[in-house]
């Protein structure tokens, strides 16, 4: 899984550029130490290398295991789905990986604000996981492996390090200023787009799908049900999974978004950079919603069969008394509305429109 991803950002520069003229760019501001670029690239990796573990389900198990997570049964997975979070979480994982690989190799030198907002969406992702974990041990999680968390908790610190790094090397000075005047813009839609109507319903596609994440990602972290689940209560381990999945789509996969948005605005999606990440949003977008489905078929599949062979039993009952309805119809929509937006950013890698091609 991680390497498609690592490929379109790390050489960006293979798709080579259309032929049209733009307007020159900015010298870019002095790159980073090589030990700070070294320190970013291996922290990235280790992203990837957690992505792609999780992608797993039973690798996921056993990690959060380490938060008294129980696992063993099927019943177990139904009432504390932690485990099917964290796989849900771990394209997104990969994708942090591969923008720590991009700012590592310089990739947004050329954009120097695209760099501090790339550091500053991770290392704000970074943050309020380590907040959640806080919140989540301190409301009776129990640490039980201090093997796994440990190591987890050294790497989101490095990572918040070594994005906050990356900040600074941007060269922004008000980096809360630009963070402001994003949202403002995303939230009005100010400015027009280059290269006419075309431009601007593609725009306006790219804004809408990074909205609707940041609501979805804003549901499940601070939802006081599962939007997906089926019981109306979980543990402070499960919340925070959910909560993990809701920081990364919401602080990581729209931010992202976000800057294809900006690009298309600026007529700018033919770019090799522009043409990378929208490769890697839309294989992690894929991967996450077809990752959900596939929980989704294989649970069902498993009750069925409890069903057939143990009608009365006490979990056919419990899930039954759950609330089935709400668990389908989100995840149905979900997975319809993100298959469209991924297979839309895939499309774009692919085949970008140029301005000058683009129809009016």
């Amino acid at each position: 899984m991680p390497t498609p991803l690592l490929w379109l950002l790390a050489s960006a520069s293979a798709f080579g550029p259309r032929t049209q003229q733009r307007a020159p760019l900015p010298p870019p501001p002095a790159a980073s130490p090589m030990p700070v670029r070294v320190a970013t690239g291996a922290t990235g990796a280790a992203w990837v290398a957690l992505g792609a573990r999780t992608f797993d389900v039973e690798s996921s198990r056993q990690l959060v295991g380490a938060l008294g997570v129980a696992t063993a049964t099927f019943e177990d997975n139904i009432r504390e789905p932690a485990a099917g979070f964290l796989e849900l979480t771990s394209p997104v994982f990969v994708l942090e990986g591969a923008l720590l690989v991009a700012l590592a190799a310089n990739v947004f030198e050329a954009r120097p604000a695209d760099a501090a907002r790339v550091g500053a969406s991770l290392a704000l992702a970074s943050a309020a996981t380590l907040a959640g974990l806080a919140v989540a041990t301190s409301s009776g999680a129990p640490v039980v492996d201090q093997g796994v968390v440990g190591p987890a908790v050294d790497l989101l610190f490095l990572t918040a390090a070594v994005a906050v790094k990356a900040v600074g090397a941007s060269g922004v000075d008000d980096v809360a200023a630009l963070l402001k005047g994003d949202a403002v813009d995303l939230a009005t839609d100010r400015g027009e787009s280059a290269g006419g109507g075309f431009y601007r319903t593609l725009a306006t596609f790219y804004r809408g799908s990074t909205l609707v994440g940041i609501l979805v990602g804003a549901s499940f972290i601070f939802s006081p049900v599962n939007p997906i689940g089926i019981f109306e209560t979980e543990s402070a381990a499960t919340h925070l999974f959910r909560a993990v999945c809701g920081i990364y789509i919401a602080l990581v996969l729209c931010p992202a978004e976000s800057l294809l948005w900006r690009c298309t605005k600026a007529g700018e999606l033919d770019r090799a950079a522009a043409r990378a990440l929208n490769g890697a949003v839309g294989l992690a977008s894929g991967l996450l919603v077809v990752d959900g489905r596939v929980q989704v078929e294989t649970g069902s599949k498993a009750f069925a069969e409890l069903v057939a062979a143990q009608p009365d039993s006490p979990i056919v009952q419990m899930v039954n008394a759950g609330d089935v309805g709400r668990s389908e119809t989100n995840t149905t929509a979900a997975f319809t509305v993100g298959l469209i937006v991924a297979l839309f950013y895939l499309a774009q890698a692919a085949a970008p429109p140029a301005v000058d091609d683009a129809p009016r």
